[in-house]
Protein backbone atom coordinates (compact mmCIF):
# COMPACT_ATOMS: atom_id res chain seq x y z
CA UNK A 1 0.00 0.00 0.00
CA UNK A 2 1.19 3.77 -0.65
CA UNK A 3 0.12 6.65 1.69
CA UNK A 4 0.08 10.26 0.38
CA UNK A 5 -0.06 13.06 2.91
CA UNK A 6 -2.65 15.99 2.43
CA UNK A 7 -3.96 14.12 -0.32
CA UNK A 8 -5.85 15.81 -2.94
CA UNK A 9 -8.49 14.07 -4.77
CA UNK A 10 -10.25 15.43 -8.10
CA UNK A 11 -13.71 14.40 -9.49
CA UNK A 12 -13.07 12.29 -12.53
CA UNK A 13 -13.82 13.91 -16.25
CA UNK A 14 -14.29 11.34 -19.01
CA UNK A 15 -12.23 12.51 -21.90
CA UNK A 16 -13.42 10.59 -24.76
CA UNK A 17 -11.32 12.28 -27.26
CA UNK A 18 -8.41 11.00 -25.55
CA UNK A 19 -9.75 7.58 -24.51
CA UNK A 20 -8.62 8.38 -21.17
CA UNK A 21 -9.93 9.74 -17.69
CA UNK A 22 -8.90 13.17 -15.99
CA UNK A 23 -8.59 13.59 -12.22
CA UNK A 24 -8.39 11.23 -9.51
CA UNK A 25 -5.93 11.28 -6.79
CA UNK A 26 -2.90 13.43 -7.09
CA UNK A 27 -0.31 10.71 -7.72
CA UNK A 28 3.37 11.84 -6.88
CA UNK A 29 5.88 11.11 -9.30
CA UNK A 30 7.32 8.56 -6.83
CA UNK A 31 4.54 6.17 -6.64
CA UNK A 32 5.01 2.49 -8.04
CA UNK A 33 3.17 1.41 -11.27
CA UNK A 34 1.60 -0.90 -9.43
CA UNK A 35 -0.77 1.62 -7.23
CA UNK A 36 -1.79 3.68 -10.58
CA UNK A 37 -4.64 3.19 -12.84
CA UNK A 38 -3.66 1.21 -15.33
CA UNK A 39 -4.37 -0.25 -18.50
CA UNK A 40 -3.17 -2.25 -21.11
CA UNK A 41 -2.13 -0.91 -24.78
CA UNK A 42 -3.71 -3.92 -26.65
CA UNK A 43 -7.59 -4.53 -27.63
CA UNK A 44 -9.02 -7.74 -26.71
CA UNK A 45 -8.94 -8.88 -30.29
CA UNK A 46 -5.05 -8.95 -29.49
CA UNK A 47 -5.50 -9.80 -26.05
CA UNK A 48 -7.26 -13.37 -27.60
CA UNK A 49 -5.09 -13.74 -29.61
CA UNK A 50 -1.90 -13.45 -27.25
CA UNK A 51 -3.88 -15.52 -24.30
CA UNK A 52 -4.07 -18.52 -27.30
CA UNK A 53 0.04 -18.26 -28.47
CA UNK A 54 0.78 -17.96 -25.06
CA UNK A 55 -1.50 -20.96 -23.33
CA UNK A 56 -3.56 -18.09 -21.41
CA UNK A 57 -0.46 -16.26 -20.27
CA UNK A 58 -0.49 -12.09 -21.19
CA UNK A 59 2.28 -10.98 -18.93
CA UNK A 60 5.14 -11.23 -21.25
CA UNK A 61 3.06 -9.58 -23.96
CA UNK A 62 1.38 -5.91 -22.92
CA UNK A 63 2.73 -3.10 -21.89
CA UNK A 64 0.59 -0.92 -18.68
CA UNK A 65 0.42 2.58 -19.35
CA UNK A 66 -1.57 4.78 -17.03
CA UNK A 67 -4.99 5.14 -17.91
CA UNK A 68 -5.52 9.07 -16.34
CA UNK A 69 -4.00 11.70 -18.41
CA UNK A 70 -3.27 13.36 -15.15
CA UNK A 71 -1.05 11.78 -12.81
CA UNK A 72 1.36 13.77 -10.63
CA UNK A 73 1.22 17.09 -9.37
CA UNK A 74 2.69 19.44 -11.88
CA UNK A 75 -0.06 18.11 -14.08
CA UNK A 76 -3.20 18.06 -11.66
CA UNK A 77 -2.55 21.66 -10.02
CA UNK A 78 -1.32 23.26 -13.25
CA UNK A 79 -2.47 26.53 -14.39
CA UNK A 80 -3.90 25.23 -17.96
CA UNK A 81 -6.22 22.82 -16.52
CA UNK A 82 -7.23 23.02 -12.62
CA UNK A 83 -7.38 26.26 -10.57
CA UNK A 84 -6.03 26.64 -6.68
CA UNK A 85 -9.32 28.31 -5.75
CA UNK A 86 -11.69 24.95 -6.64
CA UNK A 87 -9.90 22.99 -3.57
CA UNK A 88 -12.22 23.39 -1.30
CA UNK A 89 -10.53 23.40 2.00
CA UNK A 90 -13.89 23.21 4.16
CA UNK A 91 -13.86 19.45 2.47
CA UNK A 92 -10.66 18.55 4.21
CA UNK A 93 -10.80 15.40 6.05
CA UNK A 94 -8.99 14.29 8.73
CA UNK A 95 -7.94 10.55 9.45
CA UNK A 96 -6.77 8.34 7.23
CA UNK A 97 -8.69 7.21 4.50
CA UNK A 98 -8.79 4.28 1.87
CA UNK A 99 -8.82 4.76 -2.32
CA UNK A 100 -11.45 2.62 -3.87
CA UNK A 101 -10.93 4.00 -6.88
CA UNK A 102 -13.52 5.81 -9.70
CA UNK A 103 -16.69 4.83 -9.96
CA UNK A 104 -18.38 4.81 -13.09
CA UNK A 105 -22.63 3.74 -13.28
CA UNK A 106 -22.11 1.37 -15.70
CA UNK A 107 -22.14 -1.85 -14.06
CA UNK A 108 -19.01 -3.51 -16.22
CA UNK A 109 -16.67 -0.63 -15.05
CA UNK A 110 -17.33 -0.74 -11.65
CA UNK A 111 -16.93 -4.60 -11.06
CA UNK A 112 -13.59 -4.16 -13.19
CA UNK A 113 -12.18 -1.01 -11.35
CA UNK A 114 -14.20 0.28 -8.29
CA UNK A 115 -14.22 -2.73 -5.68
CA UNK A 116 -10.58 -4.59 -6.13
CA UNK A 117 -8.61 -2.34 -3.60
CA UNK A 118 -11.78 -2.41 -1.02
CA UNK A 119 -10.11 -5.39 0.36
CA UNK A 120 -7.41 -3.27 2.40
CA UNK A 121 -10.41 -1.46 4.26
CA UNK A 122 -10.30 -2.24 8.09
CA UNK A 123 -13.14 -0.27 10.08
CA UNK A 124 -11.54 -0.52 13.01
CA UNK A 125 -8.29 1.58 11.69
CA UNK A 126 -10.06 3.24 9.11
CA UNK A 127 -12.02 6.32 8.69
CA UNK A 128 -13.98 5.97 5.69
CA UNK A 129 -13.30 4.57 1.58
CA UNK A 130 -12.71 7.22 -1.21
CA UNK A 131 -14.56 6.97 -4.61
CA UNK A 132 -13.87 9.42 -7.47
CA UNK A 133 -17.32 10.18 -9.74
CA UNK A 134 -16.94 9.64 -13.01
CA UNK A 135 -18.70 12.34 -14.90
CA UNK A 136 -19.04 13.16 -18.72
CA UNK A 137 -17.46 16.10 -20.23
CA UNK A 138 -18.06 19.48 -18.80
CA UNK A 139 -20.25 18.65 -16.03
CA UNK A 140 -20.38 18.33 -12.77
CA UNK A 141 -22.58 17.15 -9.60
CA UNK A 142 -23.77 18.30 -6.05
CA UNK A 143 -24.61 14.92 -5.04
CA UNK A 144 -24.52 11.35 -6.25
CA UNK A 145 -26.08 8.29 -4.51
CA UNK A 146 -24.67 5.12 -5.70
CA UNK A 147 -27.18 2.73 -7.29
CA UNK A 148 -28.94 0.17 -5.39
CA UNK A 149 -27.04 -3.10 -7.32
CA UNK A 150 -23.86 -0.94 -5.90
CA UNK A 151 -24.90 -0.62 -2.60
CA UNK A 152 -25.69 -4.51 -2.23
CA UNK A 153 -22.09 -5.36 -3.47
CA UNK A 154 -20.51 -3.04 -0.26
CA UNK A 155 -22.78 -4.66 2.04
CA UNK A 156 -21.56 -7.88 0.51
CA UNK A 157 -17.89 -6.63 0.84
CA UNK A 158 -19.09 -5.54 4.82
CA UNK A 159 -18.58 -1.60 3.77
CA UNK A 160 -20.88 0.56 5.74
CA UNK A 161 -22.44 3.19 3.11
CA UNK A 162 -22.49 5.74 6.12
CA UNK A 163 -18.23 4.97 5.55
CA UNK A 164 -17.92 6.05 1.53
CA UNK A 165 -16.83 9.58 0.93
CA UNK A 166 -17.95 10.67 -2.63
CA UNK A 167 -15.78 12.96 -4.61
CA UNK A 168 -18.33 14.93 -6.55
CA UNK A 169 -17.65 18.68 -7.53
CA UNK A 170 -14.65 20.47 -5.92
CA UNK A 171 -11.37 18.83 -5.04
CA UNK A 172 -10.87 17.42 -1.43
CA UNK A 173 -8.28 17.23 0.69
CA UNK A 174 -7.36 13.72 2.73
CA UNK A 175 -5.18 14.30 5.96
CA UNK A 176 -3.83 10.35 5.02
CA UNK A 177 -4.77 8.58 2.06
CA UNK A 178 -4.12 5.11 1.92
CA UNK A 179 -3.79 3.84 -1.86
CA UNK A 180 -4.28 0.06 -2.28
CA UNK A 181 -2.97 -2.22 -4.83
CA UNK A 182 -5.74 -3.43 -7.02
CA UNK A 183 -6.28 -7.07 -6.65
CA UNK A 184 -7.47 -7.11 -10.16
CA UNK A 185 -6.87 -4.90 -13.16
CA UNK A 186 -8.00 -4.84 -16.66
CA UNK A 187 -6.53 -7.74 -18.90
CA UNK A 188 -4.19 -8.65 -16.07
CA UNK A 189 -6.94 -10.59 -14.44
CA UNK A 190 -7.05 -11.40 -10.69
CA UNK A 191 -3.15 -11.43 -8.91
CA UNK A 192 -2.83 -14.81 -7.14
CA UNK A 193 -2.60 -13.26 -3.56
CA UNK A 194 -6.23 -11.85 -4.26
CA UNK A 195 -7.60 -15.39 -4.60
CA UNK A 196 -8.61 -15.78 -0.72
CA UNK A 197 -10.46 -12.92 -0.36
CA UNK A 198 -12.14 -13.78 -3.36
CA UNK A 199 -12.70 -17.36 -1.83
CA UNK A 200 -13.88 -15.35 1.57
CA UNK A 201 -16.40 -13.34 -0.82
CA UNK A 202 -17.84 -16.21 -1.98
CA UNK A 203 -18.67 -17.79 1.16
CA UNK A 204 -19.94 -14.65 1.78
CA UNK A 205 -22.85 -14.85 -0.81
CA UNK A 206 -23.12 -18.10 -0.36
CA UNK A 207 -24.29 -17.41 3.55
CA UNK A 208 -26.49 -14.34 2.34
CA UNK A 209 -28.59 -16.22 -0.44
CA UNK A 210 -29.16 -19.19 1.60
CA UNK A 211 -32.61 -18.08 2.14
CA UNK A 212 -32.87 -17.66 -1.53
CA UNK A 213 -31.93 -21.31 -2.56
CA UNK A 214 -34.32 -22.39 0.33
CA UNK A 215 -37.32 -21.34 -1.66
CA UNK A 216 -36.39 -22.31 -4.72
CA UNK A 217 -38.12 -25.76 -6.39
CA UNK A 218 -35.31 -28.96 -6.27
CA UNK A 219 -33.65 -29.16 -9.86
CA UNK A 220 -34.59 -32.70 -11.18
CA UNK A 221 -31.20 -32.45 -13.74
Amino acid sequence: MFKIHNAIVKPIQIQEQHNKWSGGVVFPNNMPEIFRHRRSNINLDQEKIFRHQRGGSLEQEIVYLDQFIEVNEKNNLGSDNSDTHQIDSSKTYHGTYIYGGPFHPHFGHALTESIHRLWAFDISIHDGIVFTISQPPNTSLAEYTFPLWFTQILEIIGIPLAKCVLVTNNHCIFENLIIPEPGSELTLGQKKWYFSYLEKLQHRIFELTNNLRKDQPQRLF
